[in-house]
């Protein structure tokens, strides 16, 4: 699965059912030890999706319980494996933290990382004087440079997140399946928790970076035209990603950058998730 037009991104990311998920148990006889290695990844990322799929007021907050559940889920399989009941308990204690407010607690209470946004802003920009014309660069160029000239100020970031929820967020509430449904593409597309070349830790901070330049770009863009459309977050979200995961070399030097952040020991995750008072 791949957002490979604008048109596969308008169903995958507004259509409602577009990523539901049906789930089935297999019983598989105790045989081989790579495959049920194998079989609690895949529950590690079902998880996950199940986190993602939960309804929630701020797609942050699923973003936060998914965080909290690799770390645990890692620490655990350190020491040894994790099986179905405590995959799913873990699931279930989280599912009941965000019920019960403490992901919003949480990340109103972080204090959103100015020098972390300095970053990849200066990441962005030269992403984009590098990056040559290719398939979708010159639409993303007219949404990050709305971006870049937005943050020009000494210190931005209240700003931005007011505009945020007082510009973008209102579509957002009319177009409920929109970020869930990114959320669970980048689970199923990364393969998260399942063993890929990454960290998992990494591989989820990646995914937040994107998050994070996304709702830079659709709400700046929000802010400079009073509104957003359908086609807009399409455009936004397909060209980024037609840009990122191209083979040039600009977008393999940039997907370098924000994987050596990424890997960071002390990465600030929640502070890209930091949610306005």
């Amino acid at each position: 699965m791949s957002l490979s037009c604008p048109e596969v991104t308008r169903q995958v990311l507004f259509s409602a059912d577009a990523l539901t998920l049906r789930f089935s148990t297999i019983n598989q006889y105790d045989y081989f030890k790579a495959s049920e290695i194998v079989t609690e990844e895949r529950l590690a990322n079902r998880a996950c999706a199940a986190l993602a799929m939960n309804q929630q007021e701020n797609i942050e907050e699923n973003l936060w319980a998914i965080n909290q559940f690799l770390q645990s889920y890692q620490a655990g399989n350190d020491v040894n494996k994790i099986k179905m009941a405590e995959i799913d308990g873990l699931r279930d204690a989280l599912i009941s933290a965000m019920a019960a407010g403490g992901a919003v607690n949480e990340l109103q209470a972080v204090d959103p990382d100015t020098a972390l946004v300095k970053v990849l802003l200066a990441c962005l920009g030269h992403f984009m004087t590098q990056l040559p014309d290719i398939r979708g660069k010159k639409t993303l160029a007219n949404y990050a440079h709305t971006a870049l000239a937005y943050f020009t100020e000494a210190d931005p970031e209240p700003q931005w997140r007011n505009t945020w929820s007082q510009q973008a967020w209102p579509f957002f509430l009319q177009h409920t399946s929109v970020l869930r449904n990114y959320l669970l593409y980048r689970i199923h597309h990364d393969q998260l928790a399942m063993g890929n070349e990454l960290p998992v830790a990494a591989a989820f901070n990646l995914v937040v970076i994107d998050y994070f330049y996304l709702k830079l770009l659709i709400s700046t863009y929000a802010n400079k035209n009073g509104q957003l459309t359908e086609d807009d977050i399409i455009d936004i979200i397909y060209s980024y990603h037609a840009c990122r995961e191209s083979t040039e070399r600009s977008s393999q030097q940039f997907k370098q950058e924000l994987t050596a952040l990424a890997m960071s020991d002390d990465f600030p995750l929640l502070s890209l998730l930091a949610l306005s008072q």
